[in-house]
């Protein structure tokens, strides 16, 4: 086997890959989602302790709690998708035109693989905001040649805090 860790070997199960060769893809698109649905929906504690227990009937209740997130995570993303791109300001808004978007009630944990649907789709810079009160928050994802790091720095006066890259970048 890949490894003798019972939370491994739970993992590669509720992945459907048990028995065989795990490759990179494997890892970034069945393995890892998994994983980093548990910190995207909260339960953070879930994945650590999944990959640390040594208790096999543990591990498999801990994988099927990641593979609820992880589907959990799947229907939020898309419900939030959905729901923007039948908003008047996507479905009307001008080619080459960048995207600020933001709702109370959307679930933070969605909002930047949203972004990233977003950008991949109108190839335009995307910025989705979960609304919640004094303390929202924004993700927002680029494309070539536009840094929305150096963007939220412009905006600093307004923000709690804010950090990331040139492609991608996050602000409360």
């Amino acid at each position: 086997p890949v490894s003798k860790n019972p939370g491994i070997q739970a993992l590669l199960a509720a992945s459907r890959l048990r028995g065989q060769a795990v490759r990179a893809v494997h890892v970034a698109y069945r393995i890892g989602p998994r994983i980093n649905a548990a910190g995207r929906m909260g339960i953070a504690e879930v994945a650590i302790e999944l990959l640390t227990t040594r208790d096999v009937k543990r591990a498999k209740a801990l994988a099927r709690r990641l593979e609820n997130a992880n589907d959990r995570r799947r229907v939020l993303e898309k419900e939030v998708l959905s729901e923007i791109l039948s908003m008047p300001q996507i479905t009307d808004r001008q080619p080459g035109q960048g995207i600020c978007v933001g709702k109370p009630g959307w679930h933070p944990g969605v909002i930047g693989i949203v972004a990233a649907r977003l950008v991949d789709r109108f190839d335009v810079p995307a910025v989705v905001v979960a609304l919640d009160g004094e303390k929202s928050r924004a993700s927002a994802r680029s494309v070539e040649g536009v840094n929305v790091k150096v963007a939220l720095d412009g905006c600093a006066d307004h923000l709690r805090q804010h950090g990331g890259h040139a492609g991608a970048a996050g602000a409360t």
